[in-house]
């Protein structure tokens, strides 16, 4: 974490990290992981809000900046990578279907609610959005 240019406290020495909360959700065929880790530090705890994806792709063949990539993961022979999911497109088209659609997703007894302001309202959604 301390590689990333979110990370508020890149001078500290020791950090243990623990996700907090994990709520999924999907749109179409894309699914994504919204997740809240405690990051303790020297200073103390900080909490950060990471949207997640993984792309079934190895690391060293994607074809995205090294900010965006997280970790290689593996489930069998099946190789791919962890992203931070803000730059995707499809994150981005997930979340405003779900805005536009007032949706609500619980998992665990977490959730999440998309809801528009008053500005979002009156803007039409573009058909590219399934």
């Amino acid at each position: 974490m301390p590689d990333r240019r979110w990370f508020a406290d890149k001078t500290s020495r020791s950090i243990t990290a623990k996700v907090a909360v994990a709520v999924p959700i999907e749109h179409a065929d894309d699914r994504f992981g919204i997740v809240i880790v405690n990051a303790n530090c020297s200073d103390g705890t900080s909490r950060y809000f990471l949207p997640l994806t993984i792309r079934w792709t190895r690391y060293t063949a994607i074809d995205r900046g090294p900010a965006s990539v997280l970790a290689a993961v593996r489930r069998g022979k099946r190789e791919g990578t962890l992203l931070d999911a803000t730059a995707e497109p499809e994150f981005i088209k997930t979340l405003m279907a779900k805005i536009h659609a007032e949706e609500t997703v619980r998992k665990d007894g977490q959730m999440i609610e998309f809801r528009p302001t008053t500005a979002f309202a009156g803007v039409a959604m573009r058909r590219s959005i399934p």
